[in-house]
Formats: structure tokens, C-alpha cells, sequence
């Protein structure tokens, strides 16, 4: 297996034989523009055939099972109709939007338009922007998507689990999870992943928000405290600043203003955000082997575990 970046390739067979069987699947002729992004979960290809341009996502189905992967296909379909920027995945042979390419699991989707989150100058606005599209996916009908509940409890108690199960190169004093009070309120459809590396841009607004893998009806406030933390997450070396955390917000509450009963309850539901992206570094850094991705990770885990220390004047300044 190759890795790159952080994450190990999901490819069972070599790049160009599964490039080979994809195009023979989709009666084309792949070429490969530039070198596979491996992620946690899949490896994405960037192919061109006949002027056009795709992107092929590669998944590992001992990893993932083909009724998980409907709802988002679903979703993606679904919301290229309600004003939501996104690419709707291309049918393999069978009708189907996923297909067995070479043992892997593949989506191919036609190349989304926009650049990557850029941090400088333009950082606030295009957080302003990313903020008011996040609001937009909340405020989105939820109906006849399929998608399963989930709640602030259940994700608290997931991290407890899990955390229960792993070492950690730092104390994550996961314990503070089993001290917070969870109200369930509002339901929305959430994306769930809603981070810089998910969203393109087309100069300061979002052009496409890619890979609703994650999409679930919840409160909305889990999916934006974990926007507000990690949105910069892997892309930027430091932990997020309050001025970075107030662009996004401002860009939300635009559009989606949070209740007084949701302030009250901010700071619980970022204390569950923290621990959800820790406790999923903490397993990568617990299941690799890679020096170099142990090293990384470690490196996440202890630059944003401090958050939890200041989370509370966190959430006072973020609301003054």
C-alpha cells in the first residue's frame, strides 16, 4: 500500500488497471491528471476523457457497505435541485451510482468547479461564505432523503466508547463528556464533515460542497461547533482563532440566526465537537504503522486538545 500525505491508498489493485476497468465501465478512455489524494476513508483519482474532467472516489468495501452509501448519493442528488452547490455522482452500467471497479467500491463524479479554502487575505470572507452555506444546508427540507437520526448524546457517547478503547499521546479528559446536560432540540439535515477540504470556492463564495458521506437529521448546533473548530483543520498547523470562529459565525447567523436556548447550550455541544475530531485522530494515530503519519497526528491531537480548556471564554466572546 502507498500513502501520501497522511492516509494509506484503499487501491486493491494498481492505479492504472483500476483507471483501465473504470473507463472500460463508463465506455472511456481515462487519462490521470495528477497525483491521488489518499484520504482517511477513500482515495480520490482526478481523470480526464474526452475534454471532459472527473473525479473517481476509490473506497475499500471491507470498509464501507453499499447500503451506507446510498443516503448520500441520495442527498447529492436531491439537493442539486433545492439551490445547494453540489455534484450529483454519474451512473455506472447498472443504473447504479457506485459500482465494483477492481474490487474497490467507485463513484465517479464529473469535476466540481472552485479552488480550495485559501487562508489569507480572503480567509474571513470566504469563512463568511462557508458559514452562510452551512445555514443554507440546515434550513434545506429534509423530507424523502432517508437519512438516519443522530443526536448530541449519541456522538457524546460514541467519543466516550471509542476513547475508552485507545491510547492517546496526550490526556483527552474525555471524562468532561459525561458532565454535560444534552437537550435535544431542532432538527436539521447535516452534512457532517462541513470542512475547508470539503468545500471549493469560486473566489469569496462556495461553488460546490463536496463528499456528503457523513449526512444525518440532527441538531444543527453538531454539525456547526464542529465547522467552527476544525473548518481549517489539517490545511492550516494551529488551532483555530475566535476572530477566524466569528467570521464563520457571522456568515451563519446571516442567514440562520441561532436561538437564545441554542447559545445557552454552545458551549456543551463544542466541548462534543472537540472530542468527536480527537477521538478520530486518536484512532488513526492508534491503527498506523507510518512514523510520519503517527508524527502528524500526534501533532493535531496536540495542538487542538487545549481547546478544551478555554472552550467556555471561547463561547462568551463568540457571542458578545
Amino acid at each position: 500500500m502507498s500513502t501520501s500525505g497522511t492516509y494509506t491508498s484503499k487501491l486493491l489493485v494498481p492505479i492504472d488497471e483500476l483507471v483501465r476497468l473504470a473507463g472500460d465501465a463508463q465506455g472511456l478512455t481515462f487519462q490521470i491528471l495528477k497525483a491521488p489524494r489518499f484520504g482517511y476513508r477513500s482515495t480520490v483519482l482526478f481523470l480526464e476523457a474526452r475534454s471532459n474532467r472527473y473525479v473517481l472516489k476509490i473506497l475499500d468495501p471491507a470498509e464501507n457497505d453499499d447500503r451506507e452509501l446510498l443516503p448520500a448519493q441520495r442527498v447529492q442528488t436531491a439537493l442539486s435541485t433545492r439551490g445547494i452547490p453540489v455534484v450529483s455522482p454519474l451512473k455506472w452500467e447498472d443504473g447504479r451510482f457506485f459500482s465494483t471497479v477492481g474490487g474497490n467500491t467507485c463513484i465517479l463524479y464529473p469535476e466540481a468547479s472552485g479552488s480550495l479554502f485559501e487562508p489569507g487575505p480572503g480567509g474571513p470572507r470566504q469563512l463568511a461564505a462557508a458559514g452562510e452555506t452551512l445555514a443554507n444546508i440546515h434550513a434545506t427540507d429534509r423530507g424523502g432523503l432517508g437519512l438516519r437520526t443522530t443526536s448530541i448524546r449519541e456522538v457524546a457517547e460514541a467519543c466516550v466508547a471509542s476513547a475508552a478503547t485507545l491510547s492517546s499521546p496526550v490526556d483527552l479528559e474525555i471524562n468532561r463528556l459525561r458532565d454535560l446536560h444534552f437537550d435535544e432540540h431542532q432538527d436539521a439535515l447535516l452534512h457532517g464533515d462541513f470542512r475547508a477540504q470539503n468545500v471549493l470556492f469560486r473566489a469569496d463564495a462556495v461553488s460546490c460542497v463536496l463528499d456528503w458521506d457523513d449526512a444525518v437529521v440532527g441538531p444543527r448546533l453538531l454539525d456547526l461547533c464542529y465547522s467552527l473548530i476544525f473548518f481549517q483543520a489539517v490545511i492550516r498547523d494551529e488551532a483555530p482563532t475566535v476572530d477566524a470562529m466569528q467570521s464563520f459565525l457571522m456568515g451563519y447567523e446571516g442567514k440562520n440566526p441561532l436561538t437564545p436556548d441554542e447559545w445557552d447550550r454552545m458551549s456543551d455541544h463544542l466541548f462534543v465537537a472537540l472530542f468527536k475530531g480527537l477521538t478520530l485522530w486518536t484512532r488513526i494515530w492508534n491503527d498506523t504503522n507510518d512514523p510520519g503519519v503517527k508524527a502528524r497526528t500526534q501533532a493535531w491531537i496536540e495542538t487542538y486538545a487545549p481547546l478544551g480548556d478555554i472552550i467556555p471564554s471561547i463561547t462568551t466572546r463568540l457571542r458578545t
